[in-house]
């Protein structure tokens, strides 16, 4: 196609009317020296294709390594994720169940996290964030001693359990059981656990006698979120509710007395 003649080239071809060199290089085509000529035209037309080509590679290899806008509210599409990974589990749960309930699509899912996996793990630690929260809220009131400060985390515990009718106990709890042995999730769990009991040990700090011993602070704090996770699991199996508020209360006891005797 003549280059002047005003149609459009096939997509990628040069465009020589751009270019006033090569302008010049192909009206001297009929100049008696056209071997020179054609020479200076190779030249400037490989100089041409390889700019253009420079700055097509550049473009697409922009659009490439841009990030991607998420064309959806990420808190409300992990909380859904986190109800239904908590209700049915990891294996049981798939990407189209999570599209069907959030209303993003399959492709946008895999656009903003690649796999059911790493979606999983992003839901996975906002959960695990929630829970440590709650064990913060509870140990950062003014409580008048130990056993009300503990006795008021066993029956937030409870009441938590309570409010889910289908006793699905908890997803850390139930994710180390199925998928525990998985690097990440016991990385995630167990920084959990931890940050759970600094915030229980905490607030002990705040209404233990001076003379106590850090070193039982920390024990009792360990031991208090390994019971509350007990009573989760009972609850799961269906112990009444007021039994586990009981159980929590001597427990809360026995730590009151341990703590003050130090």
């Amino acid at each position: 196609m003549n280059p002047t003649s005003g149609g459009r080239a096939p997509p990628g071809t040069p465009n020589l009317a751009a270019s006033a060199a090569v302008r010049h290089v192909h009206f001297c085509l009929t100049c008696p020296n056209r071997g020179v000529a054609l020479q200076a035209l190779r030249q400037v037309t490989a100089e041409r294709c390889e700019s253009e080509h420079k700055t097509v590679h550049g473009r697409l290899e922009y659009r490439m390594t841009m990030p991607r806008s998420r064309k959806f509210d990420e808190n409300s599409l992990l909380d859904a994720a986190i109800e239904l990974f908590w209700v049915h589990g990891y294996a049981a749960t798939s990407l189209a169940q999570v599209s069907t309930a959030t209303g993003v699509t399959n492709g946008s899912l895999y656009q903003a996290y690649g796999s059911k996996r790493a979606l999983f793990l992003a839901a996975y630690r906002k959960y695990c964030a929630q829970r440590v929260a709650i064990v913060a809220d509870v140990f950062t009131r003014e409580r008048p001693g130990i056993e009300q400060a503990v006795t008021a985390y066993f029956d937030a515990i409870v009441a938590n359990c309570a409010a889910h009718a289908d006793r699905r106990g908890c997803l850390m709890l139930n994710t180390i059981s199925e998928l525990g042995t998985d690097p990440d999730i016991a990385d995630i769990s167990s920084a959990t656990v931890d940050a759970m009991e600094d915030a229980v040990a905490e607030g002990l700090c705040r209404v233990v006698p001076r003379s106590a011993d850090a070193a039982d602070i920390t024990v009792s704090a360990a031991q208090i979120v390994a019971l509350s996770q007990a009573l989760i699991q009972l609850s799961r199996m269906g112990r009444d509710h007021a039994a586990l508020r009981r159980i929590g209360a001597q427990s809360a006891a026995a730590t009151e007395r341990l703590l003050q005797a130090a």
